[in-house]
């Protein structure tokens, strides 16, 4: 309902109105409390000049200077908001709508125009690198020793807000070669509940200022999962509540029964780390398990945030070794997957790297901070899992790739009624 009256702050891309909404009526509360204090005192000192007149007035002097200081502190926090939001708008991550807003058909639109973008950055690099479509490209600009470039979306919100639009809007996505959409991201849009996934934000006080719904996917997600299902698009879980992922798997399921799909659809959680502690943004054991049951892929983020979750990770003076933060998530997802694994295969077989440095996140964990780490990181695992480096750098991501990109479930089968798939 507030929405559209701070669309001028949205459009100017700087006050972050979900936060907006909460500070302002709290200073004006504020504000008006002060008023009447400071009322109250000013006819007492007027009715008499006793010893109780200049105790209320050192009270109202006292309260004044508390409401006063309040008032600085809430208009800091959006100061510091503001200016977060300003960095995250230039990068396309604003945080600049209210919790539980509709999402907009104009932003397809805006979605179009940057992959756009991309193709055109990409193609005057051509020398030597390449966008794929699809994993015949991907294979083509490997050979030529060429970076490949891969189209993905985070955000479910931008894909229509009709069931209708999303369908028809996946459908072109597939077409332009999206590989995987992450449905949820930083705040609750329509489409999925969300974890908590603001730093500076403790889980609580984060579902405190962006309360949502109990569901976990709302009808605009089933859409968006049945249409991702049906064209060939992997599904990200990164960013989802625990039960909207419930809700995405047992979906699945359901599709997998009525388009009689006998090998499960790979999913993707593209940039997490393991709940060691209680950040539920960190994927828990059942949730590894389940995506481990689909040869699914886990890529292990870089964020220091969720890397330090739980009092054993805890490194206050950033002494501990950065690639030890690392093993010890990777460890964690083998030591389930090892527990769901044919023999043959290897417990490592659904990690990768997800390390998601897009500039946003901040800190990284110290000496991965761009791409100049990476050739540290990769001379760490071989020497950490030589049987298994290559797995997580490469081979288990072309490996779902390969199996699910551009791949449709939908294509050419009759849809078998639900009540008969489940029977």
């Amino acid at each position: 309902m507030l929405s559209p009256l701070l669309d001028p702050f949205n459009e100017f891309g700087s006050l972050p109105g979900w936060i907006l909404a909460a500070v302002l009526p709290a200073a004006g509360g504020v504000l008006l409390g002060l008023v009447a204090v400071v009322g109250c005192g000013v006819l007492a000192l007027l009715r008499s000049h006793t010893a109780v007149a200049v105790c209320m007035a050192q009270i109202v002097d006292c309260l004044l200077l508390t409401a006063l200081g309040l008032l600085l502190f809430a208009l800091l926090v959006v100061a510091f908001l503001a200016t977060l939001n300003w960095g995250a708008s230039r990068s396309g991550s604003g945080l600049d709508e209210l919790p539980g807003s509709p999402p907009r058909e104009a932003y397809f639109q805006d979605l179009l125009f940057q992959l756009e973008r991309v193709e055109n950055d990409v193609l005057a690099l051509s020398d030597w690198a390449s966008v794929a479509h699809n994993y015949a490209e991907l294979t083509e600009a490997c050979k030529a020793r060429k970076i490949a470039v891969i189209h993905c979306v985070e955000g479910g919100f931008q894909l229509g807000a009709s069931e209708q639009s999303i369908e028809e809007h996946v459908a072109l996505l597939a077409e332009r070669g999206v590989a995987y959409v992450t449905l949820a991201h930083l705040l609750f849009r329509r489409i999925a509940t969300n974890a908590a996934g603001i730093p500076f934000l403790s889980d609580g006080m984060y579902h405190i200022l962006a309360h949502q719904p109990s569901e976990g996917l709302t009808k605009l997600g089933q859409a968006a999962v049945r249409a991702m299902f049906c064209n060939g698009i992997l599904i990200d879980v990164t960013h989802m509540s625990e039960r909207a992922i419930t809700e995405t798997l047992d979906l699945l399921e359901q599709l997998e029964r009525e388009y009689a799909v006998t090998t499960p659809v790979p999913v993707l959680a593209t940039h997490i780390a393991c709940r060691f502690g209680t950040y539920e943004y960190n994927l828990s054991a059942a949730t590894i398990t389940d995506i481990g049951k689909r040869n699914g892929l886990m890529g292990v983020i870089f964020c220091d945030h969720w890397m330090h979750d739980g009092p054993s990770n805890q490194d206050p003076r950033g002494e501990r070794d950065t690639f030890e933060m690392v093993k010890k998530n990777i460890d964690w997802i083998a030591s389930i997957i090892s527990t769901i694994k044919r023999p043959t295969e290897s417990p490592h077989k659904c990690t990768a790297i997800g390390s998601d440095l897009d500039g946003f996140i901040k800190p990284m964990l110290r000496g991965l901070e761009d791409m100049a780490g990476m050739s540290y990181l990769e001379t760490r695992l071989r020497k950490e899992y030589p049987a298994a480096a290559h797995l997580i750098l490469s081979e288990n991501a072309l490996r779902v790739l390969k199996s699910a990109w551009r791949r449709p479930n939908c294509e050419g089968k009759t849809q078998t009624s639900p009540s008969a798939a489940g029977s």
